[in-house]
């Protein structure tokens, strides 16, 4: 399992065994790390923290917090507490949002409750990627009977879908396909799914080398149709 991710049941996570493997991610990493090297090396995805916190900077200034409230030994708490200040530009009065600067580069203090978007798509009539599983669904609806699927149901519970697909080599012969959306393939593992009743993930992205099932990555499959 890549990075020694922890299959997770579906139940929330207790938030002190979130803090602890942030803790020894990021003295793994030798102080805090951008979320890219975050996810590699953490036992769970930086996507669970976001789900949790709602942004990734929430995440890290509730993690401030158990911190403080812990009395935990922290050698990098001061470059925590530069990251999860909110730094603006001031000439009598505040103004924002502004540029900061962090280990992944410029970025802007959010707008709160504005709508976030993934980056520039341009795909047909899906302007931006997708963010979360329902873009996924959404993504291989329009594209689906491309890719050689003729979607049967759409529903609720495990698997998300069911398909069929034509037999290579067959004669007008199709086989059934249960499909599960995930927005990265290593999600499946995180909500704890049994994988004996599951033929195939459908992700936007695939970051799972060892999963033992199918996977078609959505961001490869559209590259190749708008060739």
């Amino acid at each position: 399992m890549e990075a020694g991710l922890i299959p997770a049941a579906n139940i929330k996570l207790e938030e002190e065994k979130l803090f602890q493997a942030m803790f020894d991610a990021f003295i793994k990493a030798g102080g805090i790390c951008p979320r890219q090297k975050f996810r590699k090396i953490c036992r769970y995805s930086s996507d669970v923290y976001y789900r949790r916190f709602g942004s990734w900077a929430k995440a890290l200034s509730a993690f401030h917090n158990w911190l403080r409230q812990t009395g935990k030994d922290f050698p990098y708490m001061a470059e925590l507490e530069n990251r999860t200040k909110s730094p603006i530009i001031t000439s009598g009065k505040e103004e924002g949002p502004v540029t900061v600067e962090n280990a992944e580069g410029p970025v802007y203090s959010s707008i709160p409750g504005s709508t976030r978007y993934g980056s520039f798509l341009n795909f047909r009539g899906l302007q931006h990627a997708p963010l979360n599983e329902q873009g996924v669904i959404f993504l291989f609806g329009m594209i689906c009977f491309e890719l050689g699927y003729v979607v049967e149901v759409v529903k609720q519970g495990y698997p998300d879908c069911e398909a069929k697909r034509k037999i290579s080599g067959r004669k007008d012969q199709w086989e059934r396909v249960r499909i599960e959306f995930e927005f990265q393939s290593r999600n499946f593992s995180e909500h704890g799914h049994n994988q004996t009743d599951c033929d195939l993930i459908v992700c936007w992205e695939h970051n799972w080398p060892e999963c033992p099932i199918e996977v078609l990555e959505l961001k490869t499959a559209i590259k190749k149709l708008a060739e």
